[in-house]
């Protein structure tokens, strides 16, 4: 229900929306990084390979939230440069 009437709330995904259509607006070389890194760090053959290749950054006490943060830092750092 895009759009739809929440009173005083503030609609989230319109609200993330409009950011990231003005960052893409604003960086588009790095919003297409950002969105191949991301989708790089939803790709389960990936995950597996980082968190093989990195075993001093993960524990099997880790929280699913640093687990996170360590894939998205590895997917950052070690994506390559996008040519568009």
């Amino acid at each position: 229900m895009f759009g739809h009437d929440i009173k005083l709330n503030v609609c989230r995904f319109c609200a993330q929306y409009h950011h990231t259509s003005k960052y893409t607006e604003k960086f588009p070389e790095e919003a297409i990084k950002n969105a191949s890194a991301f989708a790089s760090s939803q790709d389960k053959a990936k995950l597996n390979k980082a968190k093989l290749s990195f075993p001093n950054l993960f524990h099997p006490d880790m929280t699913e939230i640093d687990e996170m943060d360590a894939l998205a830092h590895i997917a950052l750092v070690m994506y390559p440069e996008v040519d568009t």
